[in-house]
Parts: structure tokens; sequence; C-alpha cells
């Protein structure tokens, strides 16, 4: 086989076309085409080619897994994922997996612990949610059980209290709901129910729930 043309894509100046033969062969990062001395006219034999293969395949995942990264923080059970979809839709290497999440591991770019208490700071801020709600939340994003323990145990020690947090949330709840639906005139034991109802569909136990609502002025 001889490679008789290589040339930069004209959308992503960063990828380069591979022509094999007089027809397109491939595409692969032109930081490889430097790394593996590719060039036009060069003849290359079956195994080479193989390298090629999975040196194109690889960057391809690997740009594809960036841009899925780029929109939030994921945990490495997410990018697994997203990974298989990626290699089944794309019919790539099963074992490419194992590359990139190597890779954005030596990068740094995958981190369960921060990734969790990134969730869990996230959960109290602007919308709060209690602890319940934050457990099934992390447990589905696959991070490990004595890790989303140790860190709600943390989150208690030294962050805001579920009374405060459900306080917050039903706050918001109730500048909402009472222009929307007129909460203030479903009578005062309905009112409390739902805001009841509200506070535990967030996560928040019944004690806190009902501790959080009598504390309304």
């Amino acid at each position: 086989m001889k490679i008789t043309k290589l040339e930069f894509q004209k959308r992503n100046q960063e990828l380069v076309n591979l022509f094999l033969d007089g027809k397109f062969a491939l595409s692969i990062s032109a930081d490889k085409v430097v790394q593996m001395g590719l060039k036009p006219n060069q003849q290359i034999s079956e195994p080479e080619f193989k390298k090629i293969l999975d040196e194109s395949e690889f960057g391809k995942l690997f740009t594809a897994v960036l841009r899925f990264l780029a929109f939030r923080q994921r945990s490495e059970s997410e990018i697994r994922v997203y990974l298989a979809r990626k290699i089944k839709s794309e019919k790539l290497q099963n074992d490419l997996t194992e590359q990139v999440i190597s890779k954005l591991k030596s990068l740094k770019m995958i981190d369960d612990l921060a990734f969790a208490q990134w969730i869990i700071e996230s959960r109290h801020g602007f919308r709060p949610k209690g602890k319940y709600a934050i457990i099934q939340e992390l447990r589905r994003k696959g991070i490990d059980k004595e890790m989303v323990d140790e860190l709600l145990v943390n989150s208690k020690n030294d962050g805001p209290s579920e009374i405060s947090l459900a306080k917050r949330a039903l706050e918001k709840f109730v500048s909402i709901k009472v222009k929307t639906i007129g909460l203030s005139g479903l009578g005062k034991l309905k009112a409390k129910n739902k805001m009841q109802r509200y506070l535990l569909s967030k996560g928040f136990d019944w004690d806190v729930s009902r501790q959080a609502v009598s504390r309304l002025p």
C-alpha cells in the first residue's frame, strides 16, 4: 500500500486526511502524522496500516470524549457509558476504552472524588436537594457507596444543615407556587401537606420536611 496524499481537513486543521492508493482511507491527527513520520509516496505494510488505524480511531474517540467533557464534569462511569455507545455507533475497536480512560486519568480529567464533591456543592446551591436525592444521583452516576457516605458525613459536619437546605428549598417553592396556583388560598393544612410532599420529593426525610414547614412564618 502507498500513501498517495495527506491533506488537512478544511473544517478541522488539527486532522489530516490520509489517502492510500488514491483513495481516502482515514483521518488522523496532525501530531500523529509527524510522530509516525508519515509522508506522501510512502509504502506501508499491513501491520503499519493497522498501527495508523489504531492511532486514528483513538484520536477520533479521544476528541469526542473531550467534547463530552466540555459541557460539565463527569464521573468515570458516565464516561465509560459514553465511550461504549460511541464505539458501538462508530464501529470502533472495543479495547480503545481503557486507552482513553488511562489517558484521561493521566491528564487528571477523571476524578470521581472531585466530581462527587462538585455534585454535592451544586445540590446545596441554587436549587437545594436533600441527602437522599443526592445519594441517588451519585449512585446513578456510578460513584462508589463508601465514597458517597464519607462525603455526606463531611458535608454534614462542614456544610449547611438539612434543615437550612429544606427551608431554602421551601422558600423558593412557596414564592413560585403562591404566584402560579395560589398556595396561600389552599387552607393551612392543605398548604402544609403540599409543602411537605414537595420536600420529600426533593430528597429530604419526613422529620426534616416537617420541621422546615413548621418553621415557616
